[in-house]
């Protein structure tokens, strides 16, 4: 074999061993100059934070980003802000100082006007619940206004010119307050259904210190714990 034939043989079997390379390994692919960084994931948002829930009666609370709850009411063009607070771990308290019961501890604080700011939106549904009739929630907001000094409103509701619904819920609330000016509605509820009479009645036996239900008349003891009152009114 020449030196010719030699040459031939190893550039067939070079020739043929490039073959099966490209065949079973594919051709080389080109690589990136630069390697791009994958982009961060955001997180998902929290569903905790931005978030605004209707209480009802046009009012709303809004939860911040920054833990600041806003409670807003409907105007007549625009949501506005009424009081703004803070979620706070404390001692559970009630109006008369700190509870005996045990409770989760967790208040909201006022950071603007305090008890003024409740006082508003509380005289106001007040105001609405008698409006349309709805004994349950007047007598509930009427006891949430005297709890955080509201007696001053709740007064004023006594006078015979207001409406009935708001004069009994008034009287019941400060009634349980000690305020004896409440005798003369107090005395008029006892021709109210079951409830409302014992709830009333037992009032007036704590503010008078008279028994008057004894009588088997109404209508007689309603006059004599109206007479009570005249009677002592001067010196309560």
């Amino acid at each position: 074999m020449t030196g010719k034939d030699t040459a031939m043989m190893i550039l067939a079997f070079l020739g043929g061993l490039i073959l099966v390379t490209i065949i079973f390994g594919g051709s080389p692919s080109k690589q990136p100059d630069t390697v791009k960084p994958a982009l961060p994931v955001p997180p998902a948002p929290s569903a905790e934070t931005a978030q605004m829930v209707g209480l009802g009666e046009g009012y709303f609370v809004y939860r911040s980003h920054e833990d600041r709850f806003f409670l807003c009411r409907r105007g007549k063009e625009r949501l506005e802000v009424v009081d703004v607070y803070t979620l706070t771990h404390k001692p559970p308290t009630y109006h008369a100082g700190v509870s005996d019961e045990p409770d989760h501890g967790w208040a909201f604080e006022s950071m603007s006007r305090g008890k003024e700011a409740i006082l508003e939106v509380r005289r106001r549904q007040f105001e609405e619940s008698v409006a349309s009739g709805d004994w349950e929630k007047t007598q509930g907001f009427a006891q949430e206004i005297a709890a955080v000094g509201g007696t001053g409103f709740l007064t004023d509701w006594l006078g015979s010119e207001k409406d009935w619904c708001g004069r009994r819920a008034a009287a019941l609330a400060l009634g349980q307050r000690g305020y004896v000016e409440t005798v003369p509605v107090l005395a008029d509820m006892i021709l109210e259904g079951d409830d409302i009479r014992k709830k009333a009645t037992e009032l007036l036996k704590k503010l008078s210190g008279e028994d008057y239900s004894v009588y088997s008349d109404r209508q007689k003891t309603i006059q004599a714990y109206k007479k009570w009152y005249e009677d002592n009114k001067s010196t309560k």
